[in-house]
Formats: C-alpha cells, sequence, structure tokens
C-alpha cells in the first residue's frame, strides 16, 4: 500500500497569499487613481453640495415665514354698533357700485 501525502492549508503558514506593504501601498494607488473612483467621487461631491444647498434654502424661507407670522397685524378700526354696521355697509357697496360702472 501506498501512502499519499495530503498537504493541508493552514492559514498563516502559506506566504503566497500574503501581500508586502510596498504590494498594497501599489495597489491602493492604482484603485484611488483610477477614472471610475474619480468620477464617482466628483459625482458624490456634485451631490451632496446640492442636498445641503437645498436644506439651507428651506431652512432660510422657514425661518422667514415664521418672522412674518410673528408680527402683528395692523390695529384694526374700532367696530361699529350692530344697526351703523348695516347702514355704513350699504353705503359702502353702493359707493363702489358707482365706481365700478364709470
Amino acid at each position: 500500500m501506498r501512502e499519499v501525502l495530503v498537504k493541508r492549508n493552514t492559514g498563516c503558514t502559506d506566504n503566497e497569499g500574503i501581500m508586502t506593504m510596498p504590494e498594497l501601498l501599489n495597489l491602493l494607488k492604482s484603485v484611488i487613481l483610477s477614472p471610475q473612483v474619480i468620477g464617482i467621487t466628483i459625482v458624490l461631491v456634485l451631490y451632496f453640495n446640492l442636498v445641503f444647498y437645498v436644506s439651507s434654502s428651506r431652512k432660510k424661507r422657514q425661518v422667514r415665514q415664521q418672522k412674518r407670522r410673528t408680527r402683528t397685524p395692523p390695529a384694526a378700526p374700532p367696530a361699529p354698533e350692530e344697526g351703523a354696521a348695516e347702514e355704513s355697509g350699504q353705503e359702502e357697496t353702493a359707493t363702489h357700485d358707482d365706481e365700478v360702472m364709470v
């Protein structure tokens, strides 16, 4: 009988799959300088700039609207009595109709 020796992969003892530091740096350099990575980086930077611009402009609009809401409206003229309110309302509409017809 013949015995067959089987080589077992024990992990760290096999040096064929381990990269040296210069090889790793060379690989990283080639990956970072590839046109695909540079293009995607530019697109992402532009996208994030657009998102931050839109979010900041919406915040500015909300602050402006809140300032407008907090302003006090001008003082209303005193309300006339009930009988006078009906008469003055009819007079105002008559005056308004005359102006429209002219």
